[in-house]
């Protein structure tokens, strides 16, 4: 039976998770009418559980992977502190729609980047990274690359690991690092079946 984020967090989603999806739910019924169906865009449960984890973990830089409703989850959570975010997609339309709706809500569109063009470094490191780049396939073949930006103390956490195709990519990759996969489906499920997943590395606080 695969690990679950239950055992590594201590704050409780069970209190956390509901007031968060009140918070969102306005936003992302406009989201999701206008922007992205439903079936497209992250969940609200997904939603929900990383905005409970930004108001717990407090992360000072985050790496938002793949643009849209997450883009104005992280950027409303770092619209009261000072939080830095970079927005990374692979398609410059999207990122321009995600632009607008941000935009629309009166939040910052700084920092927000194509992938080929962003050059991600090994010495650009964060504190939580939510990785939705793509279709399936990209984000297989570029999961490489992104563990190269997960540090001892970064969270990183993976939509969509319901995708039969996506998981042996995941775990091929895991099993060659030093990484611990907890599965957030608990918090995360919604009715397509969706859920996520969360990657540390094995020298995490968090594990200790």
């Amino acid at each position: 039976m695969p690990e679950t984020v239950k055992e590594i967090f201590a704050f409780q989603f069970a209190e956390g998770l509901p007031m968060a999806t009140n918070k969102l739910s306005k936003a992302y019924m406009e989201y999701t009418g206008r922007v992205s169906s439903p079936d497209m865009a992250i969940s609200i449960e997904a939603a929900a559980f990383l905005w409970v984890l930004c108001e717990n973990l407090q992360p000072n830089s985050i790496l938002d992977l793949g643009s849209g409703f997450s883009s104005f989850v992280f950027r409303s959570y770092a619209s009261t502190r000072s939080a830095t975010i970079r927005t990374v997609d692979d398609d410059p339309r999207w990122l321009e729609r995600t632009t607008e709706f941000l935009s629309a809500h009166r939040l910052p569109t700084e920092n927000m980047t194509i992938w080929g063009e962003a050059a991600l470094k090994s010495t650009d490191l964060f504190d939580l990274i939510f990785y939705d780049l793509g279709g399936m396939d990209t984000r297989a073949r570029e999961f490489p690359i992104l563990l190269q930006q997960v540090a001892h103390k970064t969270v990183l956490v993976l939509d969509d690991m319901h995708k039969e195709e996506y998981i042996p990519a995941v775990e091929q990759e895991l099993r060659a690092g030093r990484w611990r996969y907890f599965d957030a489906g608990l918090y995360t499920m919604d009715h397509y079946g969706r859920f996520c997943g969360v990657v540390l590395s094995a020298a995490h606080p968090l594990l200790r």
